[in-house]
């Protein structure tokens, strides 16, 4: 995307910028269907009942246009958003003719964020299989005077809410009732739709669960559902080389996230990564918290010799013997850089966001925590090492509210501790000291802003 209207002070990347403005989700509705009536683009919305939109933090558009105007969508979508004040933060090629965008916004008098997914579709496909055409689509497409665009029949609405929820294997409550909206509205036609795609034993499973208002039903079956979606008749589409396109492209840049969070024991580490999970779920795939490390190799009960140890005191304890500190540093360096490649950098390519409680570089900060005497030098060298987070937060407190808190340390070892995190600042790159001292709601509102900000810096490649 060649967006790059964001913010002067963007550009120049000399503050972060200021997100909040009076804007609405249905001012992009209204922005999206002004576009496109413009261009004289033929096009469908499929979106979520406005309600459960209203409900949620995250908000998800489905929109279909013809062949022809797809790529004329595509480019000229980051300048009709970031318009109204609407910033891309994410974007991902779904297939040849489908793409996703992640968009943020804030309201007025709102710290909160609010993330719309947007995928654009010129044709839908379930592992290669073409299920709708964009021209089969909009052919019966009709207006909603009450939302004020045009939107999918009933019957087509029904089958691609379908299509979706077998496609994710489980219907969400918000799904579930629009099948049986659509189901109610356009019965005479959903019958001989279905065929097209199901067995007839499958259609009256189906037809049941919804008679019977009972999506437990749908979702016990949906393993059964997707198998017959598969063996459908439907026609089969080579997307060979697009597809081996985008996985070089996910693999050189991954759409995922990583931040890795540090702090002082009672910082409130644990209640933040929580929080910013819920925060920020929605403008990723899914979500995932490693704890300390990636626990591919290393058992930690391996270096405790069979004595007592209390995980929650950890300084209570003597630091180990040079030999002993020099193998478990060798472990952690195999343990994160396996870790990485096995489990953090496949989730990182299927755009998930993935949060470290504490990362390796902890160890420099904090060694008595893992009980390690030994040289900063050969840490800082493992450190460069290993693959690292995109964003680093270090979460700060005064050591008198610490001591409130948690009270293992004296107040001159906890100082000294508070000392050690900040200077981590001189060797993490894009790192950002948070003050978790008031409301944490601040806390996360901060995290939040920064880490959107970085987002979208590394979405329009700008250093």
């Amino acid at each position: 995307m060649q967006d790059r209207t964001f913010n002067t002070a963007l550009e120049i990347g000399r503050a972060e910028p200021e997100l909040k403005h009076d804007v609405s989700y249905d001012l992009l509705l209204s922005t999206i269907d002004a576009f496109l009536a413009n261009q004289n683009i033929c096009y469908a919305i499929k979106e979520m009942s406005k309600n459960s939109a209203e409900e949620q933090r995250e908000k998800c558009i489905d929109l279909f246009v013809a062949c022809g105007d797809y790529k004329k969508v595509i480019n000229g979508f980051g300048s009709i958003c970031t318009s109204i004040k609407f910033y891309t933060i994410h974007e991902n090629n779904l297939s040849r003719s489908a793409s996703q965008f992640v968009l943020v916004y804030q309201k007025l008098n709102d710290n909160r964020f609010t993330a719309v997914k947007l995928c654009i579709y010129s044709s839908y496909k379930i592992n290669n299989w073409l299920y709708f055409s964009s021209e089969e689509l909009l052919k019966t497409r009709v207006y909603s005077t009450s939302k004020n665009y045009w939107t999918l029949n009933y019957s087509n609405s029904f089958i691609y809410t379908l299509s979706k929820a077998i496609e994710n294997k489980h219907a969400e409550e918000e799904q579930f009732q629009d099948l049986c909206e659509c189901c109610k509205r356009a019965s005479n036609g959903i019958k001989s739709h279905l065929r097209r795609f199901l067995c007839d034993d499958s259609i009256n499973m189906l037809i049941n669960a919804l008679n019977s208002q009972s999506s437990d039903c749908l979702n016990d079956n949906v393993e059964l559902l997707s198998k017959n979606l598969r063996n459908t008749d439907g026609n089969k589409i080579s997307d060979f080389l697009p597809k081996s396109i985008d996985l070089v492209r996910s693999i050189l840049k991954p759409p995922g996230l990583v931040v890795g969070i540090l702090g002082r024991d009672g910082s409130g580490k644990s209640t933040f990564v929580n929080e910013i999970t819920k925060t920020l779920g929605g403008c990723f795939s899914n979500t995932i918290t490693f704890k300390r490390h990636p626990k591919i190799f290393y058992k930690e009960l391996i270096f405790k010799k069979g004595e007592d140890y209390h995980f929650s005191k950890p300084h209570l304890y003597k630091e180990r013997g040079y030999m002993a500190s020099f193998l478990k540093l060798n472990l952690l360096l195999v343990e994160f850089l396996v870790g990485y490649w096995l489990k953090v950098f496949p989730l990182k390519r299927k755009a998930f966001l993935i949060l470290y409680d504490r990362y390796f570089i902890d160890v420099l900060a904090d060694p008595l925590r893992y009980r390690i005497k030994g040289n900063k030098l050969f840490i800082k060298m493992i450190h460069y090492i290993l693959p690292q987070p995109d964003i680093w937060i270090i979460l700060d407190l005064s050591t008198e509210v610490l001591m409130q808190r948690k009270q293992e340390l004296t107040f001159e070892m906890s100082e000294k501790l508070r000392q050690e995190y900040l200077n981590l600042q001189k060797i993490l790159p894009n790192c950002m000291v948070v003050s978790n001292e008031k409301e944490l709601q601040k806390t996360v509102d901060n995290a939040t802003a920064h880490i959107l900000y970085t987002m979208r810096r590394k979405l329009l490649n700008i250093s």
